[in-house]
């Protein structure tokens, strides 16, 4: 079994009414496949925008999940 971590910040933490909670996957899998799930679970993720990170780093496309990780779901960012 395969521990993740998903933490949820701003607005996002606010549409799943958590800021974190953990999931058991059963064997590797990726990034892609854990948002999929976020997806089914928390219908109201479809319509907000976001970033994801891996480990403390953004990512910006699918990554493997072989070990215990986190996973944040981060609100956009203003830039200036």
């Amino acid at each position: 079994m395969i521990k993740v971590e998903i933490r949820y910040f701003g607005m996002i933490a606010e549409a799943v009414s958590l800021t974190n909670e953990e999931i058991l996957l059963e064997e590797e899998s990726s990034t892609d496949a854990v948002l999929e799930y976020l997806y089914k679970k928390y219908a109201a993720l479809k319509e907000k925008r976001f970033e994801v990170a891996l480990n403390q780093k953004i990512i910006t496309k699918n990554e493997l999940i072989t070990s215990a990780c986190e996973i944040a779901i981060l609100p956009p960012f203003a830039g200036g």
